[in-house]
């Protein structure tokens, strides 16, 4: 036990005994730098330099676009593609609960009883037996009852007009688009050579406003493409704007049409000076923005 105690202690001592490391010039052998140091000194230093290089370098890699430079992390288009990816998959599952609530509506119309998006206790209230009811014809009555159904019969020009009109209601063609920025359009839309945009230049630091209310889905930094905002719209529409600078939203925000979002920034490593790269998507498809937007 004695004999285990003096091993310690003199390993202990040995650790902690000074060495005096010195530099001379080898010319004129004048002493430039001296430092004493222990064995116990030395390893502590080595220890807390690999501990903060280990810290700098994980921080580093987590909060920073150096992450992408990893082999098999996604980059800037990995992203992108997944996000319009989960926005066509969202558009999908709420056509498909509309088809399965309307075949379910259906079912129940024809066994008998009431779709789920009527209240049946207002039906009930109003509902009564046809064969309580009186009512009579009055000559006049079945007059232009007969006029109405003729009308209505051979009137093929204004049925389609009607159906028309729906239609363009609920069409992009209907929607009045706010300008994201006003500018030269430097490159035009060109799907034969995947170019899904339009590049504006204008005036570094210019305002960059959304096209329509909507909501933010994405707000992100990739190394291609800087600063990177998509905003979602009614009728499927998605707007997205890239090489920004100064962004003033987050994820989640909702935006009115004409709000300012950020201002022409040459962020990115593709970009090759001031401008806005403007994307404008519906249900998945890409759409030139000059038949739809004025940017003169």
């Amino acid at each position: 036990m004695a004999l285990k105690r003096a091993h310690t202690r003199f390993f202990w001592r040995k650790i902690k005994d000074k060495y005096r490391l010195t530099i001379y010039n080898t010319t004129t052998y004048e002493e430039v730098f001296n430092v004493n140091l222990s064995k116990l000194n030395v390893l502590v230093i080595f220890g807390t330099t690999i501990t903060l290089t280990a810290v700098i370098v994980t921080t580093l890699i987590a909060y920073t676009p150096l992450k992408e430079f990893i082999p098999g992390y996604p980059d800037g288009k990995t992203n992108e593609q997944i996000i319009l990816n989960q926005i066509k998959i969202d558009s999908i599952e709420y056509k498909l609960k509309i088809k399965e609530q309307y075949l379910e509506n259906l079912k129940l119309i024809l066994s008998g009883g009431v779709p789920k998006t009527y209240k049946t206790d207002s039906i009930n209230k109003t509902t009564k037996k046809l064969t309580e009811l009186n009512i009579k014809k009055s000559k006049e009555d079945s007059i232009l009852r007969d006029q109405v159904e003729k009308e209505d019969k051979y009137s093929v020009i204004s049925k389609e007009l009607s159906e028309k009109n729906s239609k363009t209601e609920n069409s992009i063609n209907s929607l009045s688009f706010y300008p994201p920025v006003k500018g030269i359009v430097l490159e035009k839309f060109n799907s034969e050579k995947n170019h899904f945009a339009i590049d504006i230049v204008g005036k570094e630091k210019s305002p960059i406003c959304s096209v329509l209310d909507g909501s933010v889905i994405f707000v992100g930094y990739t190394i291609e493409t800087g600063n990177v905002i998509y905003i979602q719209h009614k009728n499927n529409i998605l707007s997205v704007y890239k090489h920004i600078r100064n962004v003033s939203v987050q994820q989640g925000d909702y935006v009115l049409k004409g709000k300012a979002i950020a201002s022409i920034g040459n962020t990115g490593k593709l970009s090759t000076g001031p401008h806005l790269h403007f994307e404008l998507w519906e249900n998945g498809i890409p759409l030139n923005p000059e038949n739809y937007i004025n940017f003169e």
